[in-house]
C-alpha cells in the first residue's frame, strides 16, 4: 500500500484540478461525505443508534476544517443534532473551498461557534455531553508545535472519555510526515484517511493515535496516484508470498541457500544460535555457525541442525588472524551474516575491518549477500567510511541505538524521523538499511522505503533482533535480496503476533518467535 508525504498530497490536489478537471471543492465534498458515512458505519457496528444522537464537529480554518463543514452538513440533513465549532475567528478561514462550505452552513441557518479563550469552558461542557466528536481541526501539513486555542480544544476533546472520536485524515496534532506528536494530539477511535495513507498515519507514535484506520475513496484518479511515483509503501502479504512458492519435488538442501553466520565470543553464543535457528525455520537449506574454536562446543551441543565451523583463534573471540580462513570458507556461501554475539574489542574490530576490506575479492563475490548485524554495526559506527569499501550487496539491521551510533546522533533524533534517517544512511552508503522497532523501516539505496505493519510490544525481548537477522538471511538466499529485508521484517512481526496469541505479550521470548515461523509462513502461503 502506498504512503504519501504532505507535499505529495498538495501536488496531488493541484494535479487533480489542472490535469483532470477535478476541482478542490469536489474532493472536499467527497471527503466530508465519507467522514459522515464512515462515522455512521462505525457507530452502527457498536450498537449506537442515531436517535437522540449528538454530534460535535470541531473544525480548523483550513481544508481539514472544510471537510468538517461538509460532514456537518450531512449530519444536519440526516436529522442528527449537530454542534459546529471553529478554532478562532470565522474571518480567518483559509481557502475558497473551505469558505464556500462554511457559507453553505450559514445559509442553511446552522449555528457555528468560534472557539475562544472566553468560551472554551462552555464548549468543553458541550463536548462532554456529545456522543460523537468529529476532529477536523488540523491536517497532514502540520509542522510546528501546537499552542493556544488549538492546544486547549484538543485537550478538551481528549478529556471526553465517553464520546466516540473520529478524525478527518489524521488526528489533529500529528505531523503527517513522520508521525511525531506536535505537543499534543487528538486520541481518535477511528481515522478516516482520504485517498492514500500518509506517513503520519503509519509511523509511531502517530499510528497509536489514529485508532482504527478506514480508507476513503474521494475521487482521486488511480492513474494520478500511479504517476506520482511514490516510493514509500506499507509492506503487504502479497509481496511476502512471492518468497514462498510451492517447492518442487526434485530439490535438495543446496537448492535453498547456504548461509554462514560469523560471530560469537565468550558469554554471547546465544545470538548466533538464535539467528541460525531462525534461518532454518524460514526455509534455508544449510546454515553454518562460523565461530571461535574455543566456544564451538556450545554451538555443537545447542544447535543440532546447523553445521559448526570452528575457527582457530588465540582467544575466545575473532581476530585479524582469522580473516583468511573465514574468507576462504565464505566462497561456498550465498549469504554471509556478520555480527551476532561477536563482541566489540580491539582485536575483533581489526578482524571486521580486514574482513570488510577483503570480502569483495573472494570468488564470485558479486553473487553473494552480506548482512551486518549487532556488534558488527557497533564496530562499523566507529568508522562508517569502511562501508564504502564493501562492494557486494549489503543489508544493515540496526536498532535505534545502533542507528544513532552509525549516524553520530541521538536515539531521540533517530526516532523523531525514522524514515528520513534510514533513507539518508541508505542512500549515502548505498546499502539497504533495516531500522528495527515499531513499524520497522527498510530503506533501499534507490530511495524506496517499506514500512512494516506487523508485530507487537511483546517482541521487545532479548534475541528478537537476532531472529530477524536470520529470517532476512534466509529470505535473501531464496529471492530478491532487497525485498528480503522488508519481507523478512513482515514475517518476523507476523510470527511475533502468532506467538503473542499463544503466550501473551508479557510471556513471549525470542525462541517463541522462531517456533512460530512455520505457522506464519503457512498463513502467508494460503
Amino acid at each position: 500500500m502506498k504512503i504519501a508525504f504532505p507535499d505529495q498530497i498538495k501536488e496531488m490536489d493541484r494535479r487533480c484540478a489542472l490535469e483532470y478537471g477535478i476541482p478542490e471543492i469536489r474532493l472536499m465534498e467527497n471527503a466530508g461525505r465519507s467522514l459522515y458515512s464512515e462515522t455512521l458505519k462505525y457507530i452502527e457496528k457498536r450498537g449506537i443508534y442515531t436517535e437522540k444522537l449528538t454530534v460535535s464537529v470541531v473544525c480548523g480554518r483550513g481544508n481539514n476544517g472544510g471537510d468538517g463543514f461538509v460532514a456537518a452538513r450531512y449530519f444536519i440533513n440526516g436529522g442528527i443534532k449537530t454542534n459546529i465549532f471553529i478554532c478562532g475567528e470565522e474571518s480567518g478561514i483559509k481557502g475558497a473551498s473551505a469558505y464556500e462550505n462554511y457559507s453553505i452552513l450559514k445559509n442553511m441557518g446552522a449555528e457555528l461557534t468560534s472557539i475562544s479563550n472566553e468560551n472554551i469552558d462552555r464548549i468543553s461542557e458541550i463536548l462532554s455531553t456529545s456522543d460523537i466528536i468529529i476532529d477536523a481541526i488540523l491536517g497532514t501539513g502540520l509542522n510546528s508545535e501546537i499552542s493556544g486555542i488549538y492546544e486547549k480544544i484538543i485537550t478538551c476533546i481528549n478529556r471526553c472519555k465517553n464520546a466516540v472520536k473520529i478524525s478527518a485524515d489524521i488526528p489533529s496534532g500529528i505531523n503527517g510526515e513522520n508521525g511525531r506528536i506536535m505537543g499534543t494530539a487528538v486520541n481518535a477511535d477511528m481515522t478516516v484517511v482520504m485517498a492514500i495513507l500518509k506517513a503520519g498515519n503509519i509511523m509511531y507514535p502517530g499510528k497509536d493515535f489514529c485508532g482504527e484506520i478506514i480508507m476513503a475513496d474521494i475521487g482521486v484518479p488511480e492513474k494520478l496516484i500511479q504517476d506520482m511515483k511514490i516510493k514509500i509503501f506499507e509492506t503487504e502479504k502479497s509481496l511476502v508470498k512471492d518468497f514462498f512458492p510451492k517447492r518442487k519435488s526434485d530439490t535438495n538442501k543446496g537448492t535453498y541457500g547456504r548461509i554462514g553466520i560469523i560471530g560469537g565470543c565468550e558469554g554471547m553464543t546465544g545470538a548466533g544460535i538464535m539467528a541460525s535457528r531462525a534461518a532454518l525455520r524460514t526455509g534455508a537449506g544449510l546454515v553454518y555457525n562460523i565461530v571461535p574454536e574455543g566456544i564451538s562446543d556450545i554451538y555443537e551441543y545447542t544447535s543440532l541442525e546447523t553445521v559448526t565451523v570452528p575457527v582457530k583463534c588465540e582467544n575466545l573471540w575473532l581476530s585479524a588472524g582469522c580473516v583468511k580462513n573465514i574468507l576462504e570458507f565464505c566462497q561456498k556461501l550465498d549469504v554471509i551474516v556478520v555480527g551476532p554475539g561477536m563482541g566489540t574489542n580491539e582485536e575483533t574490530e581489526d578482524f571486521l575491518y580486514d574482513f570488510l576490506t577483503e570480502i569483495g575479492n573472494i570468488k564470485d563475490a558479486f553473487k553473494k549477500i552480506l548482512v551486518l548485524d549487532a556488534d558488527a554495526l557497533n564496530i562499523v559506527s566507529r568508522n562508517t567510511e569502511i562501508l564504502r569499501e564493501v562492494n557486494i550487496p549489503t543489508i544493515l539491521t540496526p536498532h535505534p541505538g545502533e542507528m544513532a551510533r552509525l549516524c553520530g546522533t541521538s536515539v531521540r533524533e533517530v526516532q523523531s524521523d525514522r524514515i528520513s534517517c534510514a533513507r539518508y544512511f541508505s542512500k549515502e552508503f548505498e546499502k539497504t538499511v533495516v531500522l528495527k522497532g515499531a513499524a520497522t523501516v527498510t530503506a533501499l539505496p534507490d530511495g524506496f522505503v517499506y514500512i512494516n505493519p506487523t508485530g507487537n510490544p511483546g517482541m521487545s525481548t532479548g534475541g528478537s533482533g537476532d531472529v530477524l537477522c536470520g529470517i532476512i538471511a534466509s529470505m535473501a538466499a531464496n529471492g530478491n535480496f532487497e525485498l528480503a529485508a522488508p519481507c523478512g521484517a513482515y514475517l518476523h512481526g507476523l510470527a511475533g503476533d502468532i506467538a503473542a496469541e499463544k503466550y501473551g505479550e508479557y510471556g513471549m521470548i525470542a525462541g517463541d518467535i522462531i517456533e512460530s515461523l512455520p505457522k506464519a509462513i503457512i498463513s502467508i502461503m494460503d
